[in-house]
């Protein structure tokens, strides 16, 4: 009797773990998506094209996040070190031609401090 009693409590122990780690929730996770450019203004050319590697390399990096962190604190630095020079890009750009970009500065910038929060998270969690 109480072998049947300790086979049903480890099955029942097994259908709950089996149930609170599922796998397939686990890879199922949705990745940020983010704008694709800054803007449509052809003046704005090279930093769009900064802003696309930038977004590239933090695209990546959240999906190395949990798997691979150490990379992923790598690819996020790339990332962040292409959205500085794309706030450098388009403050060249707004002195040059006389425009007005400071909306997409401040989402590069935005951007930047989120990705600086999600490197230091991966950091941390390759330090582990």
């Amino acid at each position: 009797m109480k072998s049947v009693i300790r086979i049903c409590s480890l099955m029942l122990l097994a259908a709950f773990v089996a149930a609170s780690i599922n796998p397939a929730a686990c890879f199922a996770r949705k990745l940020p998506k983010y704008q694709e450019e800054l803007s449509t203004d052809p003046k704005l050319a090279e930093a769009n094209e900064l802003y696309k590697k930038a977004i590239g390399y933090i695209h990546r990096g959240d999906g190395a996040f949990y798997k691979r962190p150490g990379e992923a604190v790598q690819l996020y630095s790339n990332g962040e070190s292409y959205l500085n020079d794309t706030v450098f890009t388009l403050k060249e750009i707004a002195y040059k031609s006389n425009i007005d970009v400071s909306k997409e500065i401040a989402f590069c910038e935005d951007l930047r401090r989120k990705t600086h929060v999600k490197t230091n998270k991966a950091r941390a969690l390759a330090r582990r």
